[in-house]
This record gives C-alpha cells, sequence and structure tokens, in this order.
C-alpha cells in the first residue's frame, strides 16, 4: 500500500508530496522481483488546483504500474482507493473549499468509466456523504453542538462507520438547528479570522 495522493507529478508538487514516479516505479519494480502481486494506491479527489487532466493521471499510473509486472505476470491486481479531499485546519488548505457531492459524484464516475476498462486496475472510493460530513466538521465550530444532539436524538449512532451512516438523518438534523452545513465547505477569506 502506498500514497502518492495524486495522479500527476504536477499535483503532487502542488501538495508537496514528495513522491516521485521514478522513485514510485523503482519501489514497485522491486516489489513485483519479490513475488508481489497485488498493491494498493491511496488518491485524493479535489485537492486545490486539480484539473481532470490530472484526475486521469490516476488511471493512468497505474496502468504503468501493472505493466512493470512484465508481460508474463498473470495475476497482477492494482487498485486505486480514492477519497475526496476534505480541508483540515492547520494545514496549508484550511481556506481552500471542498468539493460538492455532486462533483464528487462526478469525478469518481469518470475514473470509473476509465478504470473499467482494465481487468487489472480496480476502483475504490470513500463513501461521497461520509466525506461531506467530515469536511462540515473537519472546519467547525461549537455552533455545530446542537446539530450533534439532534442527530443523536434522530438516531444518527456510529455514524463514522459506512454501514451505519444514515445521512439523512444528519441533514434533518442540520436542517432542524438552522445550520448552513454548505458554508463549512465553502472557500475562506484568509483576512478573516477562523473558528479554532
Amino acid at each position: 500500500t502506498l500514497a502518492p495522493e495524486a495522479g500527476s507529478q504536477r499535483l503532487r508538487d502542488v501538495i508537496n508530496k514528495g513522491v516521485t514516479e521514478e522513485a514510485l516505479f523503482d519501489h514497485m519494480r522491486r516489489l513485483f522481483e519479490h513475488g508481489w502481486q497485488q498493491a494498493k494506491f491511496y488518491f485524493m479527489l479535489g485537492l486545490p488546483t486539480e484539473t481532470f487532466e490530472d484526475l486521469e493521471a490516476i488511471p493512468d499510473l497505474c496502468r504503468r504500474v501493472a505493466y512493470l509486472a512484465g508481460p508474463n505476470a498473470k495475476r497482477i491486481q492494482i487498485t486505486a482507493a480514492v477519497s475526496p479531499f476534505v480541508p483540515k485546519t492547520h494545514t496549508p488548505f484550511q481556506w481552500e473549499r471542498q468539493l460538492s457531492l455532486e462533483e464528487i459524484r462526478e469525478r469518481i464516475y469518470f475514473l470509473k468509466d476509465i478504470v473499467r476498462r482494465n481487468k487489472r486496475l480496480t476502483l475504490r472510493w470513500h463513501e461521497p456523504d461520509m466525506s461531506w460530513l467530515e469536511g462540515v466538521f473537519a472546519r467547525g465550530d461549537r455552533s455545530l453542538a446542537p446539530a450533534v444532539e439532534r442527530a443523536y436524538r434522530l438516531g444518527a449512532l456510529f455514524s463514522s462507520w459506512s454501514d451505519h451512516l444514515d445521512i439523512d438523518k444528519w441533514r434533518q438534523a442540520v436542517a432542524d438547528t438552522g445550520i448552513d452545513a454548505e458554508s463549512y465547505l465553502a472557500a475562506r477569506d484568509p483576512e478573516n479570522p477562523l473558528p479554532w
């Protein structure tokens, strides 16, 4: 399992990842030489400055890694696991916006369409609704407390487990308490004070 975070070198440079394709390929060659047949790569969707060209670079990078195994490798499987970028406090990207649910889904479908054409590649993704909720709370403040209590009262328990997440209860809790959840996902003015 490796975390290049972005498919293109340009975007890895933007987020200051410090992983080059050459280093990644050298590492994977050694793993294939030692008999490894599977690899999982973690990527983020919606990083600042991301383009669809950067997205196309995700399956392209995975294809090139699979190619490194050689023509005789029969059971190679490369998994690309993608998660929506959630701006976090105390990071250089705390002022950036988070993609809308529609944009996240559009990018996942875009990648699914590319990946399904290659038997050696698999795409996995983080549940967009869970990322939406994470984004609201990642840069939230104490004014979200009534929504948390209301969601609890509605039965939203163990929401960090995808099989227990009931996003409708959270949306109802947000609406019932008059909170504008989307404002927590929006870009922030660097001149304004931050809740934390």
